[in-house]
């Protein structure tokens, strides 16, 4: 019995996290919208070094919310990238450059 409520409860865990995940590539005039919004914010030797062929997305409705995640050239994205909050009217707000060291 008590297998069957862990499982039960594990499954409710696992089902009720809803995110949708998005291919950039086809949505690409948001995606040069957004390129052309960076470039004009950062130094172009920090730009050259994003990896836009690799951007993943992740939308919560509820908050209309856009979240990308683009990864460095020749890094791994699960330890370093920059977060982007995209906002309804197609531009960012929020800028973050993620390094994560597992020591």
């Amino acid at each position: 019995m008590k297998k069957l409520l862990f499982i039960f409860v594990l499954s409710m865990v696992l089902f009720s996290c809803k995110k949708e995940i998005i291919s950039v590539k086809s949505n690409s005039s948001l995606l040069n919208n957004i390129r052309l919004q960076l470039k004009d914010s950062i130094a172009i030797a920090d730009f050259i070094n994003w990896d836009f062929d690799s951007v993943s997305t992740q939308v919560q409705e509820k908050k209309n919310l856009t979240i990308w995640r683009i990864p460095f050239i020749n890094k791994n994205i699960s330890t370093d990238f920059v977060l982007l909050k995209i906002e309804n009217n197609q531009r960012f707000s929020f800028e973050k450059i993620i390094n994560i060291n597992r020591n």
